[in-house]
C-alpha cells in the first residue's frame, strides 16, 4: 500500500516537470518571480537574524550585561542618558562587589600605531582589565589572557593579538606566541591569541592590552586619571541571576559616586543601569529599521505569490475543457486538485535554488552599502559586521521552508479552482451568465485586489522616505563639502614628533600651502557633519556672569590654520585665526559661531569681548577674547540642528589630529600627494580614514537613505509584478470573451464602450485594493513615524501622490490589452463560432 502511495505521488511530480518543461515561458517567469521573492526575503532576513537574533561568540552571551552610569536634566526634558567611565571609577564599584554582578570587567578603546615597518599603520585596541576575556568567556585560541602580574606597574608589555591580526600579519605562526611586535615604537610580547572571530565588544578590536602597558604605549595617565572618561564596563550574571536587582544597585551607585565629584552639576539626576548585552547589540531606531525592512520583504513575497497565483489560474482557465473530460470519464477531483498542487511545489522548490544566487548577490550589495554606523550601538559597542553575513546552513532550511509555504499559498486556490466547475456545462460551451452579463466572480480579481493593496503600502513608505531625505538633506550644514578632503593622521608616543604636535601640524600645513592645488588647509580635532569635539559650560559672557546650574552649554572645537577658509564657512563679523600661529599660540582667543553670539551677546557686540570657560578648555587659562564671530555649522545630525559653538585655538597636544584640505585637484589627486607629505616628514605617522566632506555628510543620514532604497526597490518590484497581474487577467479575459466582444461589435458596439467594459473589472477590483492598502498604509504608518523627518505619515501630498502613480500605471495595464478587443474582427468570430 505503501509503495503505491509512494508511486503516485513521485507520477504526479514527473507529470508536473513534463508539464512544466513543455511550457518553458510559463516555467521560466514563474521561477524568476518567485527567485525574486523568495531571494529579497532571504537577504535581508540574513541580516536582520545576524543583527538581532545570533549570538555573539561569547560564552552564554544570555547572562551578559552592561553597566551603565547615567546622568540627565529633567528640567530640560529628555531621560537619562549612560555615558562612559573612568578608571577611578570603575575600581570604585569593583571594590566590594558593589555592581552585584558576578564577575566586572572595563574596556576602552584607543587608536595606537603599529611601527617598525615601512609605514606606521593605525590599528584599533582594546584596553582592558585583566578579567575582561574571562567575563566575556572568550577564551585564547593559544596563549594565555591576562594575569595579575600583567597589571603591575613595573611589567613589561604585552598583548593578545586578533585572531585575523595573526593570521594576515604574523602568517598564522604557532610561535608568534611569546614573540613581540612594536607598537607605538615600544616592543610589545605576543602572549595569546583570540579565538576566531573575535573582535572584542567594540567589534573592531585588533589586539588587547592591559592598562599599564596602555599607559606606557600612549604615554598617558589611565589608571589615576580622573577626568578620562575612556571606559564602558560589562559584568556576567551568576547562575539565576536577575537584571533588575543588579540595575538597582547600579542606580544607587551612581549617585553616590557623582556626589564625590568635585564639581557636580546641580542641575544635573545623576544614576546608573544595567542591561542585557543582547539587547543593547543595536539601538532602538536600528532594530526597528531591520524589522520595517523584514516586513516589506515579507510584503514583496506576497506580492511574487500572487502573481503567480495568477498565472496558475490562467492555467487552470486554459485547461477547464480537459478537466471536464477527465472529470466527465471519472476521474478524481481530489487527483486533478494535488496534480495543480504539484506543479506549485515543483516551480517552488526550482525557485528556491535561483533564489539562493538572488540572495547572495542581495547579502553582498547591501554588505556594500549598509551605512557604516548603522549597527553601532553607542560608545565602545559594535557586535555586528555587515561583511561577515553570508549564506549558512539555517539560511538554506529557510529558504526550502519559504519555498514551501510560497507553493502552498500558489498552489490551493488554482487547485481548489480547478475542481470547482460542472463538466456537463463546460463540454457543451455554456456559460454561466447572471442578468445577460458574464459572472464577474473570478478569484483572479481578488488576487490582483490583494497585489494593488500591498504595492499601495510599500509606495507610500517609500514615498514618505523620500520626503524626508529631501528635508534631511535640504538642512544648512554651513560649510561647502565641494572639493574638501578629511584625513586622519596620528603621531605615535616615541616618535620624533612625540610632545612637539604642534610643530608637525605646522610644518604640514605649511608644505600644503606650497601645494599650487592646495586652497586652504586645517588641523581640527573633528570636521563638520561628524560630530562634537567635546561640550563644556560658559562661566561668564562679558560683564554676565553665570551660576553654577544655569552655565549655558556650548559645543568646543579646536582649530589651527584655514579651518573657516578650508570648509568655507562665512565670517560675519572679526577675524578668523592667524594662518601663521606658530608653536607657541596659546588658546587666549576664540571665534563664536553666529548663534553663541546672540545667545551669549544679544547685543551683538561679541567681537572684542572676554568669555570665561570652564576650567581645562582653553588650556592656558579659563579668559579669552573673541575675535570673530563664523557662521552656524552643522556638526550633529540634521535632525538635531545647529549648536552655539566657541573656536578654540588648537593647543600644543591633544584634540587635533584631523586634516582639512579643500583642493582644486581631484580626490584621487589629493590623497596619494598627502599620504607622501606626511611619509616627508615622517613615515612613522600614518595617514588613514581618508573621505570627502561630502561623504561625510552623506553618511550622516545613511540609515534613512538605505531605508528609501531598499522600500523603492520593493515598491518598484511589487508594483510592476501587480501591474503584470493587472494585464495578464485582462489579456486573458479579452481572449475568453472574444465571440462576445465580436457579436457586440457586428451590432454595432463602439470601440470606446467595448474598452470600458473590459477595462472596468480590472480597475474597480485595482480601486478596490487601492483603499484597502490605503488605510492599512496609515494603520502602519504611525511605525515608521520615528525615522522621518519634516513630515508627517499622514502628509496629504504624499498619500495623493502615491495613490496617483499607483492608480495611473495601473489604468494603463488594463487599457493596453482592452485596446486589443477593439481589433477584433467580428467576421472571422463570427464564422468562428
Amino acid at each position: 500500500m505503501g509503495r503505491i502511495r509512494s508511486s503516485f505521488w513521485v507520477k504526479e511530480f514527473r507529470i508536473a516537470l513534463r508539464t512544466l518543461k513543455n511550457r518553458p515561458l510559463f516555467t521560466s517567469s514563474a521561477i524568476v518571480i518567485l527567485a525574486l521573492g523568495i531571494g529579497i526575503n532571504l537577504s535581508i532576513m540574513a541580516f536582520v537574524k545576524a543583527a538581532l537574533f545570533d549570538p555573539p561568540s561569547f560564552g552564554d552571551p544570555q547572562e551578559l550585561v552592561l553597566l551603565h552610569l547615567t546622568s540627565g536634566y529633567p528640567a530640560r526634558g529628555g531621560t537619562p542618558r549612560p555615558h562612559l567611565w573612568t578608571f577611578p571609577q570603575f575600581e570604585e564599584l569593583e571594590r566590594g562587589g558593589q555592581a552585584g554582578a558576578e564577575a566586572v570587567a572595563a574596556y576602552a578603546t584607543f587608536e595606537f600605531t603599529r611601527t617598525g615597518g615601512e609605514h606606521g599603520e593605525v590599528a584599533q585596541g582594546e584596553v582592558v582589565t585583566r578579567d575582561y576575556h574571562r567575563v566575556l568567556g572568550a577564551g585564547p585560541e593559544m596563549g594565555r589572557t591576562f594575569s595579575e602580574g600583567d597589571e603591575r606597574g613595573d611589567a613589561d608589555p604585552v598583548a593578545i593579538v586578533a585572531y585575523s591580526y595573526w593570521q594576515e600579519k604574523l602568517g598564522g605562526d604557532p610561535s608568534a606566541v611569546g614573540s613581540s611586535i612594536e607598537i607605538n615604537k615600544r616592543p610589545v610580547t605576543v602572549i595569546g591569541i583570540a579565538p576566531r572571530g573575535f573582535r572584542g565588544l567594540s567589534g573592531q578590536a585588533q589586539f588587547w592590552v592591559p592598562i599599564p602597558a596602555a599607559e606606557d604605549l600612549l604615554r598617558r595617565p589611565i589608571q589615576g586619571n580622573a577626568s578620562g572618561y575612556w571606559f564602558s564596563v560589562v559584568g556576567r550574571l551568576g547562575p539565576e541571576q536577575e537584571v533588575e536587582p543588579v540595575a538597582e544597585r547600579m542606580k544607587a551607585f551612581g549617585m553616590a559616586v557623582e556626589r564625590e565629584e568635585a564639581t557636580p552639576d546641580p542641575d544635573a539626576v545623576y544614576g546608573g543601569s544595567a542591561r542585557q548585552l543582547l539587547e543593547s547589540r543595536v539601538t532602538p531606531q536600528t532594530r526597528l529599521s531591520l524589522l520595517l525592512l523584514n516586513g516589506a520583504g515579507g510584503l514583496v513575497l506576497l506580492v511574487a505569490c500572487a502573481n503567480l497565483a495568477i498565472l496558475l489560474l490562467a492555467r487552470v482557465a486554459e485547461r477547464r475543457h480537459d478537466t471536464a473530460v477527465r472529470l466527465a470519464l471519472g476521474g478524481s477531483r481530489a487527483r486533478i486538485a494535488w496534480g495543480t498542487l504539484a506543479e506549485a511545489l515543483v516551480l517552488s522548490q526550482i525557485g528556491c535554488v535561483a533564489a539562493l544566487k538572488v540572495a547572495s548577490v542581495g547579502i553582498d550589495l547591501l554588505a556594500e552599502f549598509m551605512p557604516a554606523v548603522f549597527m553601532r550601538a553607542g560608545w565602545n559597542l559594535s557586535l555586528f559586521d555587515p561583511g561577515q553575513v553570508e549564506l549558512n546552513g539555517q539560511l538554506v532550511l529557510m529558504s526550502v521552508g519559504l519555498a514551501l509555504l510560497a507553493g502552498l499559498i500558489v498552489g490551493i486556490l488554482p487547485a481548489l479552482q480547478a475542481t470547482k466547475m460542472v463538466p456537463a456545462q463546460v463540454l457543451r460551451g455554456e456559460r454561466v451568465v447572471k442578468k445577460g452579463l458574464s459572472v464577474t466572480t473570478d478569484p483572479r480579481d481578488l488576487v490582483v485586489a490583494g497585489q494593488v493593496a500591498v504595492a499601495m503600502i510599500l509606495i507610500l513608505g517609500a514615498s514618505l522616505l523620500f520626503r524626508s531625505l529631501e528635508h534631511l538633506q535640504g538642512v544648512d550644514g554651513g560649510v561647502d563639502p565641494g572639493g574638501v578632503v578629511v584625513a586622519n593622521f596620528s603621531i605615535p608616543p616615541g616618535t620624533a614628533w612625540s610632545g612637539n604636535e604642534g610643530e608637525f601640524r605646522d610644518l604640514l600645513l605649511e608644505r600644503l600651502r606650497e601645494n599650487p592645488t592646495v586652497e586652504a588647509a586645517a588641523v581640527a580635532c573633528t570636521p563638520p557633519h561628524d560630530g562634537h569635539c567635546r561640550f563644556g559650560q560658559i562661566a561668564g559672557a562679558g560683564s554676565t556672569v553665570f551660576e553654577r546650574g544655569s552655565r549655558p552649554t556650548v559645543g568646543i572645537q579646536y582649530v589651527r590654520g584655514d579651518f573657516f577658509e578650508s570648509v568655507s564657512a562665512p565670517l560675519i563679523a572679526g577675524r578668523p585665526f592667524s594662518s601663521q600661529s606658530g608653536s607657541t599660540t596659546t588658546a587666549e582667543e576664540v571665534v563664536l559661531s553666529e548663534l553663541a553670539a546672540a545667545r551669549l551677546f544679544p547685543a551683538g557686540d561679541a567681537v572684542g569681548q572676554r568669555v570665561r570657560l570652564e576650567e581645562g578648555i582653553l588650556g592656558d587659562g579659563e579668559s579669552a577674547t573673541v575675535i570673530g564671530v563664523a557662521g552656524d555649522i552643522l556638526y550633529d545630525l540634521p535632525t538635531q540642528g545647529v549648536t552655539p559653538d566657541i573656536y578654540v585655538n588648537l593647543p600644543e597636544s591633544g584634540f587635533g589630529e584631523t586634516l582639512i584640505v579643500r583642493s582644486s585637484a581631484s580626490v584621487a589627486t589629493v590623497l596619494p600627494d598627502l599620504r607622501r607629505l606626511v611619509a616627508d616628514i615622517d613615515p612613522d605617522v600614518p595617514v588613514f580614514n581618508a573621505r570627502t566632506l561630502e561623504e561625510i555628510r552623506s553618511d550622516q543620514i545613511g540609515d534613512t537613505r538605505l531605508l528609501r532604497n531598499l522600500l523603492g526597490l520593493f515598491s518598484i518590484v511589487s508594483l510592476i509584478l501587480g501591474c503584470a497581474g493587472v494585464w495578464a487577467i485582462t489579456a486573458n479575459r479579452v481572449a475568453q470573451r472574444k465571440p462576445e466582444i465580436g457579436i457586440r461589435m457586428a451590432l454595432g458596439a463602439n470601440a470606446r464602450s467595448v474598452v470600458g467594459e473590459v477595462q472596468g473589472k480590472g480597475l474597480f477590483w485595482a480601486t478596490v485594493g487601492l483603499f484597502v492598502g490605503l488605510g492599512s498604509a496609515l494603520f502602519l504608518a504611525r511605525l515608521i513615524r520615528s525615522t522621518l523627518f519634516g513630515i508627517s505619515p499622514f502628509d496629504p501630498t504624499t498619500i495623493a501622490g502615491g495613490s496617483l502613480l499607483l492608480l495611473s500605471v495601473t489604468w494603463a495595464s488594463a487599457y493596453l490589452p482592452a485596446r486589443e478587443a477593439t481589433r477584433v474582427n467580428p467576421v472571422v468570430v463570427l464564422k468562428s463560432e
